[in-house]
């Protein structure tokens, strides 16, 4: 695990360091540059695997041709070893570094293929001359570009390339419209004009002619399904999972578990245990404020007691958010409405481990989320939606948008909004789900132009990579394509990283989501029974009660903290009327009216825990532009 940069087509190393200074919370145990004037490649290593010299970065090969940069981890490492060594390749070290650079003298950049794990990538080929950027198929780990004049950047995170000093802070406005609205920035969208994203599963060439991006992986959702009896579908389930924590066991550095108490961390946990001779370290949080709505400690012990486990618990109250801030906006990299829960855990396990499995994935694979739930009802109320005049289906329209978004009352006016026609299409039924908000809501506060011009063909051409299949599917594709990977995913890894912590994710191995991708849509959830399959799997490892417990959010009790100070005091001076103004970004009455609709509301109404989000995400906003832009 390490953070990586670079420049193509210059050989100023001094500015590359300037670049690996910027991320030594990535990798704290060494660093190395190496160029050869035509690019020049750093690399910050976070040692796991070979913790000797042996595994230094940028590893180069034998005869000078190839060299790389490389975070990660290819967990097959040695089943790909032993075939190199057939081949005649001799290994200097025991670290999967080394493996890529092989398989990559073997194969070329077709090698992509037959990496198990995750990574990103950067591969200096002397002979070709040409750069070769990757990212893994489900975008775990992060990569950045930038190209100015006939000079390309690359970094792990955005600092990176703005330390280079090349790199405008220019904020990109489609990229605010777009956080607006998904409280995130969708790749390849960042918030600065000047760069990019790399895609999950694709690759980019850089050479003299420019850059070229290439997918060189896709899951793939069937439209038929094998038939085996649910037993069969459960045990082979079961077994592939088991494979995926098996080989995410590989360390030699100490290694625990993230435990929320819930299905998905409670299934890997148990795993874990079975393969360990030693009790795992389990990590949560609880805080002081939300009860049982937010607290999943009792749960989360259960499981632990269950399996042996030293189970962690940390509590954490809205003082320690206030205090953290600081330190949680820099580490965010770019804005996000959430992520502050992941930095708090992975700040508590680093004292313990430098490893940590988490339970990420389940959900997007299985059906978890509402967002499943909702598109399963609008497709059963398809018949009704088209015998409702479309000047009625306009006029709920408009009436739902006034509404807080997400959760409680709201779903079944939604639901009814979309009998009526108002959001016919799968794209914008997601997007209504998922947004903070609205189309027409991002417009109000960004005088004028909203995230929709971006947003809906951004899911429409999502939606139009698929063949027909469910909408189990459908939303499946969409939770992995863009709320996984560009929050959860995003999050885990720039704050797990902050404390140079290493976070693996059994659920998102490459061939137990293909396996998962050819399953029938209605063993993955059925009415009242999200997970169907998976908890079927899962029967004789996990306590009932956890099994079949509603399904808990890892969440933050924000709506509390944000009322109380200090962190109140926070909230109104990011979103005072001297600090909007000043920045220019947004409409002040729009976001006064956000902030004293939240206000406004009890503590015990349902609405207030949806609108606090819209709160959140507009102060989240406002702190990263004054880390990012005012310095």
């Amino acid at each position: 695990m390490c953070g990586i940069c670079g420049i193509y087509n210059s050989g100023d190393t001094e500015l590359v360091q300037r670049m690996c200074r910027a991320m030594v919370h990535r990798g704290p145990d060494d660093e190395g540059i190496a160029g050869d004037g035509r690019v020049v490649l750093g690399a910050r290593r976070l040692a796991i695997l070979d913790l000797s010299p042996a595994g230094h970065q940028p590893m180069q090969s034998a005869d000078g041709r190839v060299r790389l940069a490389y975070n990660g981890e290819v967990y097959n490492y040695r089943e790909l070893n032993a075939e190199l060594a057939a081949q005649g390749y001799e290994a200097r070290s025991h670290c999967d570094t080394e493996t890529i650079l092989h398989a990559y003298e073997r194969e070329g950049i077709a090698c992509l293929q037959r990496l198990r794990g995750m990574f990103a990538i950067a591969l200096w080929d002397a002979a070709q001359e040409q750069l070769f950027l990757a990212r893994d198929r489900l975008g775990i780990k992060p990569l950045y570009y930038a190209q100015v004049g006939d000079k390309v950047l690359f970094g792990s995170e955005l600092k990176v390339l703005l330390a280079s000093g090349l790199v405008a802070r220019e904020l990109d406005p489609v990229a605010v419209d777009l956080y607006l609205t998904f409280g995130v920035v969708p790749a390849p969208y960042t918030m600065f004009k000047g760069i990019r994203a790399l895609l999950p599963g694709h690759y980019a060439t850089v050479d003299a002619t420019g850059i070229r991006l290439t997918r060189y992986w896709n899951v793939q959702f069937a439209d038929s399904y094998p038939v085996r009896s649910e037993d069969e579908w459960a045990e082979e389930l079961r077994a592939r999972l088991a494979e995926a924590v098996r080989l995410r066991l590989v360390s030699d550095v100490p290694l625990g578990a993230f435990l929320s108490g819930g299905v998905d961390s409670g299934a890997i946990v148990g795993l874990m245990s079975s393969m360990t001779d030693r009790p795992v370290d389990t990590y949560s949080i609880d805080f002081d404020r939300g009860g049982a709505a937010y607290n999943e400690t009792a749960k989360a012990q259960q499981v632990a007691d269950r399996f042996g486990a030293h189970h962690h618990p940390l509590r954490v109250t809205g003082a320690d958010l206030a205090r953290e801030l600081p330190h949680i906006i820099p580490a965010m990299d770019q804005p996000t409405h959430d992520g502050i829960n992941t930095y708090f855990v992975s700040q508590h396990a680093k004292s313990g481990v430098t490893v940590a499995l988490s339970g990420l994935g389940a959900d997007e694979l299985f059906g978890g989320y509402s967002t499943f739930r909702f598109a399963a009802r609008l497709a059963q109320y398809r018949g009704i939606q088209a015998r409702v005049p479309a000047g009625v289906g306009r006029a709920a329209a408009g009436v739902l948008e006034r509404l807080p978004p997400r959760y409680g009352l709201s779903w079944a006016l939604r639901g009814a909004a979309g009998m009526l026609n108002a959001y016919p299409t799968a794209a914008e039924q997601y997007l209504l789900v998922r947004g903070f908000f609205s189309p027409t809501g991002t417009a109000g506060l960004r005088n004028g132009h909203g995230g929709a011009e971006a947003a809906q063909p951004l899911l429409r051409a999502l939606l139009a990579e698929l063949p027909p299949t469910a909408v189990v599917n459908q939303i499946s594709y969409l939770e992995l394509k863009t709320y996984m990977a560009d929050q959860l995913l995003r999050d885990t890894d720039v704050m797990s990283m902050a404390f140079s912590l290493e976070a693996r994710v059994p659920f998102l191995d490459h061939p137990l989501v293909e396996f998962v991708a050819t399953m029938p849509p209605d063993l993955k959830m059925r009415p009242g029974q999200p997970k169907y399959i998976l908890k079927k799997a899962l029967a004789d490892l996990l306590p009932a009660a956890i099994l079949h417990a509603p399904k808990m959010g890892f969440g933050f009790p924000l709506a509390y903290w944000m009322r109380e100070q200090p962190l109140r005091a926070v909230v109104d001076d990011c979103l005072s009327q001297a600090s909007v103004e000043r920045r220019g970004l947004l409409a002040y009455p729009a976001v006064a009216a956000a902030q004293r609709a939240f206000y406004s509301g009890e503590r015990t109404d349902p609405r207030s825990y949806q609108l606090y989000e819209r709160v959140w995400l507009l102060t989240v906003l406002e702190l990263w532009c004054r880390s990012y832009l005012d310095g």
